[in-house]
């Protein structure tokens, strides 16, 4: 902070710039960076990263060994059709749990 005994003047050290050298306050920052040494410019940005959804697996309804799998850990055929769990290969590779109306996946185990 500084002041003017003479005039009254007071401020602070962007305010006692101005008064010095005259003009503006945007002028007296633009000013003290430069002389102070600090730059405007901002550093350079990594490119963003692309992501894409993975592919939607072609779901099949729960059949043969992957149903008897599913009984056998005590899902009723009324609980695997409620619930929409089907298999996505003929080996049941993966089973795929719960996919909406508008085949969004929930969830995919392997």
């Amino acid at each position: 902070m500084w002041f003017d005994f003479s005039t009254g003047e007071t401020g602070d050290l962007l305010d006692l710039w101005v008064a010095v050298r005259g003009g503006v306050l945007a002028d007296a920052i633009r000013d003290a960076k430069a002389y102070l040494g600090v730059r405007d410019d901002m550093p350079e940005r990594a490119p963003r990263k692309a992501y894409t959804a993975p592919a939607k697996p072609k779901v099949r309804s729960a059949k043969g060994r992957v149903l008897s799998w599913l009984n056998s850990r005590g899902l009723t055929d009324d609980t695997v059709a409620a619930f929409r769990v089907g298999g996505t290969t003929k080996r049941a590779v993966r089973l795929v749990i719960g996919w909406s109306c508008t085949d969004e996946i929930f969830q995919i185990s392997r």
